[in-house]
């Protein structure tokens, strides 16, 4: 009883100290003559970092994209991602302890973002509309929407969810998820302050004034304990239901495995979504590089007339289960996710349109790695090896320099391309938009779906179940009657795809709707060490480099798992 006491007593001091601090801040920035000397240190941090935008325009278009509310939404996933891992890195107790204080982080951060735009929503200028001189950026870069002024900017909603996410993160996890988060916040809320949309008060006065007071009263009274009660068993009920329902599909049964390994699944997918949107790669070229691709084929094909005897008796879990669905099901919702992010979120075709070299960049160096990566699969190569493989490059560059013609647009054409766009699309280092750009349908079959043309949306997707079904049988039959001679043949294929990822390029592209698609291309040697040319570089070592070190790790994993295994059996 003493000491409850005396914790008791401690809180109710650490509050009213949290609760005098705050007020002492704002107090100072709203009364003389302490006013004074904030109103300076404004106007110097503003002068400072506003003055870096009046010279290079890479340097403009940074933190102008920096200001998006595309750049909101990666940090947000940023963010989520570090706390993903802080759940992930616990055993089931502790993941279902650290989802529900999530859940309280958020509920927490909700709250005082909605008190600050409603209550502390002061009419203060931004200080690019105040102060003179100063670079208003929107009347530089005009080819996207982004905030650099503000008429309304105490307190800065941004700044008071991060201060208060950074703050529970940190008193969750101690300084390994807390530093991290406090880069991250630094990071996100820098930009506003460059460009002058927020000043530094109102960040460092406004949003810490309010965290501050919604902390205390969180942490130092009994509330924060009775949300964790009134949440915490909601979650465990969940995570029961979800090893319920993942033991019946074949999973393991245990809720924080099956959700590692869901999430992993929707990564990969993510990648293959990626790969989708880049001009002159596949979904199949990823799925290769990441190691799942003869699972996907077999996944695939398990579509048979089996499972639809399963289907009509109505023996789903069976069905369920014949597909690998806890393999397609997250694998599919990372490819969708990874589509719209990157037309929705970041229009990664607009900056392969403006950027290709740097883009391609990356994309050459993670290619490269991963073709080296697998070449090195194969213990020795025999002359018949070297000869299919070159066949596969010959192949693949037979593929990427095809250009678009002229085609019918009669309904066996229409079938034709659903069937040779999806194949192409499970053949690595092709792309089956780049194939449908080739038959020179893309934009018809883009029409078609805008248009709700149901004729030809059914005929092409009747062509691209009928190639799904025959596509991915064949190729599993070549893998497994001649397994080491068929991919190597898919690994040449990958090889001669490098000629359109290779980052310096005479490019052309073709206009379709709202965005720009390459139909042609040849490599090219830099003339001249520019910044682009050496971000590219940059950005391609770094690719390779990712590459190698990620499949390192994996050997080192999987090595200690096979010892782990070995070490049980002889248990």
């Amino acid at each position: 009883m003493p000491s409850t006491t005396l914790q008791d007593t401690w809180k109710l001091k650490w509050l009213a100290t949290a609760n005098l601090a705050a007020l002492l801040l704002i107090g100072s920035w709203v009364f003389e003559p302490t006013r004074e000397y904030w109103d300076l240190l404004d106007q110097a941090v503003f002068f400072t970092l506003n003055g870096s935008l009046r010279e290079g325009h890479a340097w403009q278009l940074y933190w102008a994209a920096a200001n998006t509310r595309q750049f909101d939404a990666v940090m947000a996933l940023f963010v989520l991602g570090l706390y993903a891992w802080f759940v992930f890195t616990g055993n089931r107790k502790q993941a279902i302890e650290r989802i529900s204080k999530g859940a309280v982080m958020t509920v927490t951060t909700i709250v005082a973002i909605m008190v600050s735009k409603n209550l502390l929503d002061i009419d203060r200028s931004g200080p690019s509309l105040v102060l003179d001189p100063s670079v208003l950026l929107s009347e530089i870069i005009t080819m996207f929407e982004f905030k650099d002024s503000s008429g309304s900017s105490f307190t800065s909603d941004h700044a008071t969810g991060m201060f208060i996410t950074t703050t529970l993160m940190w008193y969750y996890g101690g300084r390994k998820l807390g530093i991290p988060m406090l880069l991250l916040t630094v990071y996100w809320l820098l930009p506003r302050m460059v460009v002058g949309a927020h000043w530094l008060t109102d960040s460092i006065v406004g949003s810490v004034f309010l965290s501050t007071i919604m902390l205390a009263w969180l942490l130092a009274t009994p509330l924060h304990a009775w949300l964790l009660r009134a949440i915490q068993p909601r979650v465990e009920a969940i995570a029961g239901w979800t090893e319920r329902l993942f033991s019946q599909l074949g999973g393991t049964g245990d809720f924080l495995e099956d959700l590692r390994h869901t999430l992993a699944q929707a990564a990969r997918g993510f990648c293959m979504g990626c790969a989708d949107i880049i001009p002159g790669v596949s979904g199949g070229t990823m799925a290769l590089i990441l190691g799942i691709y003869e699972r996907l084929l077999k996944a695939i094909r398990s579509f048979d007339t089996g499972w639809l005897k399963l289907v009509f008796r109505f023996r789903l879990r069976d069905a369920l289960v014949q597909n690998d669905v806890l393999f397609l099901v997250p694998l599919a919702a990372g490819i969708l996710f990874a589509i719209l992010f990157f037309t929705r979120i970041v229009p990664l075709p607009y900056f392969v349109a403006e950027q290709p070299d740097i883009i391609y960049g990356l994309f050459f160096g993670l290619i490269l790695s991963s073709i080296v990566i697998l070449m090195r699969q194969v213990d020795r190569y025999r002359a018949l090896d070297v000869l299919v493989t070159v066949l596969g490059v010959i192949t693949g560059l037979f593929i990427v320099t095809l250009v678009p013609v002229e085609t019918p647009t009669a309904a066996w054409f229409i079938f034709l391309c659903g069937f040779v766009a999806i194949s192409a699309m499970l053949l690595p280092g092709i792309s089956g938009s780049f194939i449908l750009l080739i038959l020179g349908k893309y934009a018809y079959i883009l029409a078609a779906l805008g248009n709700f043309d149901l004729v030809v949306i059914g005929t092409f997707l009747a062509g691209m179940l009928t190639g799904l079904v025959a596509f991915s049988r064949a190729i599993v039959w070549l893998l497994d009657h001649f397994n080491r001679q068929t991919l190597l043949i898919i690994k040449g294929i990958l090889i001669g795809s490098l000629w359109v990822i290779w980052p310096f390029q005479e490019q052309v592209f073709v206009t379709v709707g709202e965005s720009q698609k390459l139909i042609s291309s040849s490599p090219v040697w830099p003339q001249q060490l520019t910044f682009s040319v050496g971000l590219s570089v940059a950005l391609m070592v770094a690719g390779f480099l990712a590459v190698l070190y990620l499949d390192r790790l994996y050997l080192s994993a999987s090595s200690s798992r096979n010892e782990t295994t070995v070490s049980s059996r002889k248990g």
